[in-house]
């Protein structure tokens, strides 16, 4: 996972809270991979 390399804390915030404040690109690039 490439998301979770760059960097595993934003990511799992956002997915959380569903809200695009600390890793906004790294929450664009993990919308795009699911699809």
């Amino acid at each position: 996972m490439i998301q979770a390399g760059l960097s595993p804390i934003p990511f799992v915030i956002n997915h959380n809270t569903h809200q695009l404040e600390y890793g906004t690109t790294i929450f664009t690039l993990e919308t795009n991979l699911l699809g």
